[in-house]
């Protein structure tokens, strides 16, 4: 079921990419994050403690507000957020999500900061998520194969390593960035200030 589910686990994050026009940016980079807050690498060693933490920061140092992945990914009538005792147990409903779905939770609180504080994602966060994405889906297409010829076992192990060092890499990436942008909205004298060209100037 993982290796289905993986590809699926960006696609939120692309409509936002596609979709979103605001001016204002994350203070850094997805790709810059590794030098500038040591929460991405907390991120890829331990991505569900990272994922609690974020949705933590990012409600104001509480879990009144919280529901599940925010409502983003609310699927009616099979499931809506807010149903499923997080008012009650809003810790355990949190570290349930943080655990069994980790890619959505961490994207889930990107989308929210986006949301709060119409930002827009830099064109190279955009390309990384989108590449991630492909390679998620040709993974998958390998196991597929893998199942009705046994030559492909191993070029769907090694389709599957690459990925998931991939995958967690976004995620360590995605979380510095989150709690970074929390810090710099905090305290303004923590901005990095790097300078990254908008969309337009792509479109352009």
């Amino acid at each position: 079921t993982t290796k289905v589910i993986r590809p699926l686990l960006f696609l939120t994050q692309i409509y936002f990419c596609l979709f979103y026009n605001d001016t204002d940016q994350f203070d850094v980079r997805m790709m810059d994050t590794c030098c500038t807050h040591a929460w991405c690498f907390g991120g890829y060693f331990c991505g569900p403690c990272a994922a609690y933490y974020t949705r933590y920061r990012i409600l104001g140092d509480t879990l009144k507000g919280y529901s599940c992945c925010q409502g983003y990914n609310n699927c009616q009538p099979c499931f809506t957020a807010g149903r499923c005792g997080e008012k009650d147990c809003p810790q355990l409903c949190l570290c349930l999500e943080s655990f069994c779905c980790l890619g959505c939770s961490v994207s889930t609180s990107r989308i929210y900061m986006m949301d709060k504080y119409d930002l827009m994602s830099d064109p190279c966060d955009n390309r990384m998520i989108r590449f991630i994405n492909c390679m998620s889906c040709i993974s998958c297409i390998c196991d597929v194969i893998a199942m009705f010829d046994s030559s492909f076992e191993n070029c769907a192990d090694l389709c599957r390593l690459i990925v998931e060092c991939m995958y967690h890499c976004a995620i360590g990436c995605m979380v510095a960035q989150v709690l970074h942008e929390v810090d710099v909205r905090n305290d303004p004298s923590m901005k990095y200030a790097v300078a990254t060209p908008l969309m337009d100037d792509y479109r352009d």
